[in-house]
């Protein structure tokens, strides 16, 4: 039986640049022009996204859950996603 090589999910010279990223992120080196394209790029993904499903309201679902599940009093910040977000993409 032949085996059939299935192309990485990841093409290798992006899965350096995540790489490479990585390693500055864990430096503290942030370079002002890639912070400038990651916001547009996810500004450009948000757009898309909207376009092809609509508005959508998890924030709501997400707010709900965390206060039935007895989360109250426990600040978004507190979870961590908040301080990954850089304060000009907020």
């Amino acid at each position: 039986m032949a085996t059939v090589e299935n192309p990485p999910a990841i093409p290798q010279e992006l899965l350096a640049e995540m790489q490479a990223r990585a390693e500055r992120a864990v430096q503290g080196i942030r370079d002002p022009e890639d912070v400038r394209r990651a916001c547009e790029r996810m500004d450009r993904m948000r757009e898309e996204l909207r376009w092809k499903v609509g508005e959508t309201d998890i924030a709501v679902e997400l707010i709900r859950d965390a206060r039935n599940s007895g989360l109250r009093g426990i600040r978004p910040e507190s979870f961590g996603f908040m301080r990954q977000v850089p304060p000009e993409c907020r």
